[in-house]
């Protein structure tokens, strides 16, 4: 506990990059739920 502020950088860094990825995450789920949808109307207009 002899560096706070180093422990202060590593939070302040970490927050923004944990928002970065939660969003990146986020829009690749939404990207692939878009897929998976267009996919199952491709193959029920299939038939």
């Amino acid at each position: 506990m002899s560096h706070p502020d180093e422990s202060g950088n590593v939070q302040y860094y970490k927050a923004p990059l944990y928002i970065t990825i939660r969003i990146h995450v986020k829009a690749h789920f939404i990207r692939f739920l878009a897929n998976a949808d267009a996919i199952w109307w491709m193959l029920r207009n299939r038939r």
